[in-house]
């Protein structure tokens, strides 16, 4: 999952949500469709580890509901990415009982300076996070210095009013299948997806990114003719 950092760099270098900017910030990271939750928590995970690299603490808050509909994060997983375990022990996971508690873990988090960034996952955040949550979440951010990502857990609608500096909506796309040994049935390859910026300055293009053996791939515009799809976090 390394080249998930990189891509994000890419995504948002030069933004407020970039690393080593000064002061706190907020910004939301949305899946595209119902199956892209996945996708988008990657992707939100990327760009909260580009924010707190060496720089302090993770803190990743979910309310009862996204656990439930989207599962939660594989802990062998974290732990081969953050570097054999040791850096796993960073991360720290809050559940909350439900979208209220979330909302009051979400923002005392970010009033203190001790974490680098937070996550905060929240299945119904169109609902639950309007202008004046994220307001709250924003100043809480300046406050305490660090990111605040707000993960929606179900696709939000259009006109989506919130404080959050920055927006990204996050699509899982096809990845390129592999030969099996027989050369009969195709095997999955590596995972791709596709991050658009919906809100913030600078504003960029859809970017599409592929992990391939020997590297990763960038594609920018409609570049994968396949529809995009995805599965749900078991």
């Amino acid at each position: 999952m390394g080249f998930l950092r990189e891509a994000v760099a890419r995504i948002g270098a030069g933004s407020p949500a970039a690393g080593g900017r000064a002061g706190g910030g907020l910004c939301e990271v949305l899946p595209a469709g119902p199956g892209d939750a996945p996708a988008a928590a990657g992707f939100a995970l990327g760009l909260a580890l580009r924010r707190a690299g060496g720089a302090g603490g993770l803190l990743w808050i979910s309310d009862e509901m996204s656990l439930k509909q989207s599962g939660g994060l594989y802990g062998a997983g974290l732990a081969a990415h953050m570097g054999g375990g040791s850096g796993a022990a960073g991360i720290i996971l809050v559940r909350a009982a439900d979208a209220r508690q979330a909302l009051w873990a979400i923002e005392e988090a970010l009033r203190s300076p001790a974490p680098a960034a937070v996550i905060g996952e929240v299945w119904d955040a169109a609902r639950h996070c309007d202008l004046t949550a994220t307001r709250r979440f924003l100043l809480a951010a300046r406050c305490g210095g660090g990111l605040g990502v707000l993960l929606h857990g179900a696709p939000a609608p259009c006109g989506l009013s919130t404080a959050a500096r920055e927006r990204y909506e996050v699509r899982a796309m096809p990845g390129v299948f592999r030969a099996s040994a027989g050369g009969r049935q195709p095997i999955f390859g590596a995972p791709a997806f596709q991050a658009r910026q919906l809100k913030g300055v600078p504003a960029t293009a859809a970017a599409s990114h592929e992990r391939e053996p020997g590297g990763e791939r960038e594609f920018c515009g409609a570049a994968l003719s396949e529809p995009p799809h995805s599965r749900a976090r078991a």
